[in-house]
């Protein structure tokens, strides 16, 4: 019996233009960026209802984007949902086949210095309603579900530290974005019991 032969096309590089795609390497991009997305939420142990709640995405739409539906979400908004799980996404920019040092240009939340004894900077993205806060132990914590009029208070308070205690400790959820006793992020709901684990210096 003859053996049949099966015809292979060696790839491209990009299952999307393999494919003949409109847009492929957008697709590309947007795939690698939600394999990233997955992988975080691996790494955090999220669950797609908690996910769903930061990042401000519609569970049932969560889990197409998990699954490889693309449709619906622009590169722009699935970089905005890895900003709120506390991650930033750099663009690389350098000349094909160039030698010189690539640009790179960082796609997340910049902060502003405060004067404060306990407050380093903070940052605010109102699109996403996040709130970063740098304090002077070092660590890093991103608050979601603020209210830009809090923002706005928290950068005219007097006391940077009574603020952070009384109207944003304990009562958003937020994520660990750098700490000196852990070496990644750690979620909680930001409930009173989390609250009390909550150890950032709160003076002034």
């Amino acid at each position: 019996m003859a053996k049949r032969e099966i015809e292979a096309e060696v790839s491209c590089g990009n299952i999307f233009a393999d494919l003949e795609l409109p847009d492929a390497d957008e697709l590309l991009l947007k795939a690698k960026l939600v394999l990233e997305l997955r992988r975080l939420l691996d790494e955090l142990s999220l669950t797609q209802t908690a996910a769903s709640r930061l990042t401000g995405i519609a569970q049932p739409d969560l889990s197409n984007l998990l699954r490889g539906s693309l449709r619906g979400f622009s590169v722009e908004r699935i970089i905005r949902k890895l900003n709120a799980l506390g991650q930033n996404v750099e663009i690389v920019l350098q000349p094909h086949g160039a030698e010189t040092k690539a640009r790179r240009i960082a796609v997340g939340m910049s902060r502003e210095p405060v004067d404060s004894s306990a407050v380093v900077a903070i940052g605010y993205q109102a699109a996403e309603q996040t709130l970063e806060i740098e304090f002077v132990s070092g660590e890093v914590y991103r608050y979601f579900k603020i209210p830009e009029s809090t923002y706005k208070a928290f950068q005219k308070a007097e006391s940077k530290g009574t603020f952070f205690q009384d109207r944003v400790r304990g009562r958003f959820p937020y994520v660990r974005l750098t700490s000196k006793r852990a070496s990644r992020p750690r979620l909680t709901a930001g409930s009173p019991s989390s609250a009390r684990r909550h150890r950032s210096a709160a003076g002034r």
